[in-house]
C-alpha cells in the first residue's frame, strides 16, 4: 500500500510539474508576442503638404495602401503637422491622423489659439507655405494677402488652383505648374482667379514659420509678387502696372 501511495504521488508530482511547464511555455509565448518590437518605418512629412500629398507619402512608405488616408483625413486639412513621424507598417488611417492632430496640438495650437481669427489664420497661412520659402517674404506675402482681402480684391493665389486640381484629381501624378489659360478658369470655390475672399478650406498642412508669418505680417507697400521663374526670387510691385511688366520680364 504504501509503494502505491508513494508512485501515485509521484504521478501526482509529475503531472504538477507538467502542468506547471505547459502553462509557463504558454504565458512566454504570450510575454514574447506582446513585447515583440512592431515594424515601423520613418515618414517626413514636409511643410505644405496635402491630405494627397501625405497619403502619396504614406503609400510609398508602405504605411497604408494608395486613398485611404485621403478618405479617412476629409475635414482635416490644415491640421494633419508636418514633420517627421515613426509610424507602424500597420497602421490604422485614424491612428496616422491622430499623431499627426496631437503634433499639430501641441506645436501649432497654441499659436493659433492667441489669435481671435486662428481659423482664417490658418487658412492664410497654407497659402503662404504654397506661395514662398523664407521666413521674411512669407511675412511680406502675408501682409499683401490680408491687404487684398481686407480690399475686396481677388488673391490670385496660384498654389489654390494647383489644390483645386488635386480636389479634382487626387491621385493624380501630373505636376502642377506651369499654370495654363484654362487652369485659371477653373470652376472651383478653391480659384481665388474667379472668387474674392478666402477659399474655404487651408489648401495644405502649414509649419510654425507660415504660422507665425501670418499672425504676424510685415506692413508694405506692395500689393503683387510673383516668382522669378529661374531663381525662384520673389519680385514683388506696388501697381498693376509693374506687375504686369515683372510677368513679362520673370515668367
Amino acid at each position: 500500500m504504501r509503494f502505491i501511495e508513494t508512485y501515485l504521488n509521484w504521478l501526482v508530482g509529475v503531472a504538477v510539474f507538467v502542468a506547471v511547464i505547459v502553462v509557463s511555455a504558454h504565458y512566454i509565448h504570450a510575454y514574447e508576442r506582446m513585447t515583440a518590437k512592431r515594424p515601423d518605418v520613418t515618414v517626413t512629412i514636409p511643410e505644405g503638404s496635402t491630405v494627397y500629398d501625405i497619403d502619396r507619402i504614406l503609400a510609398e512608405k508602405g504605411v497604408l495602401p494608395r486613398g485611404q488616408f485621403i478618405a479617412a483625413a476629409q475635414g482635416y486639412e490644415g491640421e494633419l503637422f508636418p514633420d517627421t513621424y515613426n509610424f507602424y507598417l500597420d497602421a490604422t488611417a485614424t491612428s496616422v491622423i491622430q499623431k499627426c492632430l496631437d503634433t499639430f496640438g501641441a506645436k501649432a495650437q497654441p499659436l493659433l489659439a492667441a489669435d481671435p481669427h486662428g481659423e482664417q489664420d490658418l487658412i492664410i497661412a497654407s497659402m503662404v507655405q504654397k506661395e514662398v520659402a523664407s521666413s521674411t517674404d512669407m511675412a511680406i506675402v502675408a501682409g499683401i494677402l490680408e491687404k487684398r482681402l481686407a480690399a475686396g480684391m481677388f488673391l490670385n493665389v496660384d498654389a489654390t488652383i494647383c489644390y483645386a486640381k488635386q480636389v479634382a484629381a487626387p491621385t493624380s501624378t501630373q505636376g502642377c505648374y506651369p499654370l495654363t489659360a484654362a487652369d485659371l478658369k477653373l470652376a472651383s470655390p478653391y480659384n481665388t482667379y474667379l472668387h474674392t475672399g478666402l477659399p474655404p478650406t487651408p489648401i495644405g498642412n502649414p509649419g510654425v514659420a507660415a504660422i507665425e508669418a501670418t499672425l504676424h505680417p510685415a506692413t508694405s507697400s506692395y500689393w503683387y509678387y510673383l516668382s522669378d521663374s529661374k531663381t525662384g526670387e520673389t519680385i514683388y510691385a506696388k501697381t498693376l502696372d509693374e506687375q504686369l511688366a515683372n510677368q513679362k520680364k520673370y515668367l
